[in-house]
């Protein structure tokens, strides 16, 4: 049997989806900075791209802990550990979707 350790399955969706997110807005106030369309135009795109389809995966992700935790008593701390690193995530994207509507009305994109 496969050694599934959850809690580092959570601790690594977060870490991803933070840092990808950072690149897309850094990328964007980059753009904004040194005045590249082409810069500003991906990352505004790439990060609502982002934003939708890494939604999508860390919610099945968290299923899946929240499904593996109900039915194994004793990993059940260890996914549900995981799920609250993994839930951090929803209020630090929202504040980054705010952030960047908020960049992009600011700066007339």
């Amino acid at each position: 049997m496969i050694n599934f350790n959850p809690l580092k399955l959570g601790k690594y969706t977060f870490w991803v989806s933070f840092i990808l997110g950072n690149l897309f807005l850094f990328g964007f106030l980059f753009g904004v900075a040194i005045q590249i369309k082409d810069i500003i135009d991906f990352s505004i795109v790439g990060g609502l791209i982002y934003l939708y389809v890494a939604s999508i995966i860390n919610v099945v992700i968290l299923l899946s802990l929240l499904v593996q935790g109900v039915i194994d008593v004793e990993k059940r701390k260890q996914c549900f550990n995981g799920i609250g690193i993994m839930l951090i995530n929803i209020p630090l994207a929202a504040l980054y979707a705010f952030i960047g509507i908020s960049l992009i009305d600011c700066f007339n994109i």
